[in-house]
């Protein structure tokens, strides 16, 4: 009878996961990828698809722009060093919104001194709800809401920002100039 005594190692189960930032991204975003993984033979190499039909990205850590919205599955695939090396898979969705856009109005269109001008904002695009934030361009205190307005009370050219910010934390803030003449008089 002959014993041969032979030790085998076993290693954990190849394990991959991955986390993103933002994590509501919009069109034209950099969005960071990093993955982990855990177990197998390290070290390690990553595969990435975007699941939006661009070439594959690799690392630990890649960074990806998508050109449109929608919910794009991507998946990485990690490697590990052992013969026959091993490989786990994780698939996630990623929610493209489109990018944040912003405008505004403001009535009337050649306000006097003293005169209420009103301004109406609109936003689409990005995650909802948005918040407005408006400067006057005048100094004074600054107005909020989709919907404001406003007195001015020297004739000039101001500079109006409006601030339109979703609650992923995209920020867009249009400005116009508005005109303020000085009251008729008669």
């Amino acid at each position: 009878t002959v014993t041969i005594p032979k030790s085998v190692a076993v290693t954990a189960a190849l394990t991959a996961d991955f986390t993103f930032t933002p994590a509501k991204p919009q069109v034209g975003e950099p969005v960071s990828f990093t993955a982990t993984s855990a177990g197998g033979t390290p070290p390690y190499s990553y595969s990435w698809s975007w699941g939006d039909a661009t070439p594959a990205g690799s690392g630990a850590t890649a960074t990806h722009t998508y050109v449109a919205p929608g919910s794009f599955p991507v998946t990485l695939t990690v490697t590990d060093s052992a013969n026959p090396v091993h490989t786990a898979s994780i698939t996630k969705p990623v929610a493209v919104t489109p990018a944040l856009t912003a405008d505004y109005t403001f009535a009337p269109a050649l306000p006097q001194v003293g005169e209420s001008v009103s301004f109406s904002a609109t936003a689409s695009g990005g995650t909802v709800p948005y918040t407005y934030s408006w400067s006057f361009g005048d100094g004074s205190a600054a107005g909020s809401g989709a919907s404001t307005s406003h007195v001015y009370s020297a004739a000039n050219t101001y500079t109006v920002t409006l601030t339109v910010a979703d609650s992923a934390g995209h920020v867009v803030p249009p400005s116009k100039f508005v005109a303020v003449t000085p009251p008729l008089t008669a």
